[in-house]
């Protein structure tokens, strides 16, 4: 399946200093321009707080940055791809997924036919997105969109919905539409998708306990 992800709410930024231990992170809303485009702006908040309050929290900005994985990123993202997908068998109520048995050597051959990009917080790789121009069988270029996967624990603060949007944005200019498959029963997942603009397709191909979504490409992005 391609995804696990988040979809919580950024809640606004506050210049006061947080009074809690622990701190984990939330996305601040930023305007972007377009070589700008890797740049993540997060502020802390205490890591007792629920992503989904729609509280203010106070905090410092921390910034991250998605860049390109390389063959060295391969162990760390079998590990992340294990952590999250663990969470998409439970609710599909299948452990008959491919990214939960792959081997490292899988993953290393993957980052050299995909174009992946990952997000680290310090040291440690927190997310990932790859994707891939493929053909849809009748010669249109496709951009399909897989493994967008965020670490549990940085879920529900919008990490996933920007690497959603920064891996449409570097398809190449002439693949015609994006494509995507995840969980039949992963209703957060399609809830997310769909209010991104993709449609689901239960009518195109996809793996078992899967479904895919499609979107088309706006004339002006390519």
């Amino acid at each position: 399946m391609t995804t696990a992800m988040d979809g919580g709410s950024i809640p606004p930024i506050s210049t006061s200093v947080p009074s809690g231990p622990w701190p984990c992170r939330t996305l601040l809303r930023s305007a972007e321009s377009r070589a700008e485009r890797g740049l993540i702006r997060y502020r802390t908040r205490p890591r007792s707080c629920s992503a989904a309050s729609g509280l203010s929290y106070a905090g410092g900005v921390t910034e991250l940055r998605i860049v390109s994985a390389v063959d060295a990123d391969a162990a760390e993202l079998s590990v992340l791809t294990r952590a999250c997908w663990v969470q998409e068998a439970i609710a599909n109520e299948t452990f008959e997924i491919p990214a939960l048995s792959e081997s490292l050597d899988q993953v290393r051959a993957d980052l050299a036919t995909w174009d992946t990009y990952i997000v680290r917080d310090g040291a440690r790789l927190v997310a990932s997105v790859r994707g891939q121009l493929v053909d849809d069988g009748e010669g249109r270029p496709v951009w399909e969109i897989g493994r967008l996967m965020v670490a549990p624990d940085m879920q529900g603060a919008g990490l996933g919905r920007r690497l959603l949007e920064h891996i449409q944005a570097v398809a190449p200019s002439h693949a015609q539409s994006f494509s995507l498959f995840t969980g039949i029963r992963s209703i957060r997942n399609h809830e997310i998708y769909q209010t991104a603009g993709f449609v689901l397709r239960p009518d195109l191909p996809a793996p078992p306990a899967a479904v895919t979504l499609t979107k088309p490409r706006p004339q002006g992005a390519r």
